[in-house]
């Protein structure tokens, strides 16, 4: 069983036991020291104390570490443009810029998780998005959620790296009308003023990687400089 679950249940069964010896501090949020001095229970005590410890140690071993801080460098306000990079029909002179708008990312949680807002412009329609990215330390591996007012379900991607250092490279597989598709997004650190976030399909066929989607992020307030023989480096690198 994961630590984070057995956490879990430890605490509940100590807040039951809680409870039950100490109808009194039974509440969420009660957890005072006025109910602690009026519990009437040893035991009821001895819960608390243990509740107390675990939750300290929880939280000592949640805080973030040197994977946080090497996504520090992504906190800012920011300039977004996305492109195409592939089109199904052939139809679309490629790239193609799509969409543009603005992404602000700040610490949350402790400085657990970078958490980004978006705000696109797809052909006069605004579009907003939210992500939180940050690392598990149970799985030892970075973590990316994103969710959209394109779609009804969220997307959860997984991986390492270092986005300074040839990309940070995060993948999740998902499941539709019996089909399973497998995506991934490389995120590179371009200086302190830019970075990008280049998205693959999996072509099975073929068994590579295919760039499907750029999205360029320049520091609000600073000039773009022109990074595009790095693509061509970097999308080599990703094809297995």
């Amino acid at each position: 069983m994961p630590k984070d679950s057995l956490c879990l249940g430890l605490l509940i069964s100590l807040c039951c036991l809680a409870a039950c010896a100490s109808p009194q501090i039974s509440k969420p949020g009660s957890l005072s020291k006025d109910s602690l001095a009026a519990a009437s229970s040893d035991t009821g005590l001895a819960v608390l104390a243990q509740l107390d410890q675990l939750l300290q140690e929880q939280f000592e071993s949640s805080l973030p570490g040197p994977q946080l801080e090497a996504l520090q460098p992504l906190q800012g306000d920011w300039q977004v443009t996305m492109s195409l990079l592939a089109w199904p029909t052939g139809e679309v002179s490629l790239p193609a810029v799509v969409a543009t708008g603005k992404t602000y990312i700040r610490s949350t949680l402790g400085e657990r998780f970078l958490q980004w807002e978006t705000l696109l412009d797809w052909s006069g329609t605004q579009i907003a998005s939210s992500a939180l990215l940050g690392f598990d330390k149970q799985s030892e591996r970075y973590q990316l959620w994103r969710a959209s007012e394109l779609g009804s379900g969220q997307a959860i991607f997984a991986g390492s790296g270092d986005p300074a250092r040839g990309g940070l490279y995060l993948e999740r597989t998902q499941s539709a009308d019996g089909q399973v598709s497998r995506l991934r997004c490389v995120l590179r650190l371009d200086g302190a003023d830019q970075f990008e976030l280049e998205e693959f399909g999996y072509d099975a066929e073929r068994s590579e990687w295919v760039a499907v989607r750029m999205t360029r992020y320049l520091r609000l307030g600073v000039c773009a400089t022109d990074s595009g023989p790095r693509d061509t480096e970097h999308r080599a690198q990703v094809k297995e």
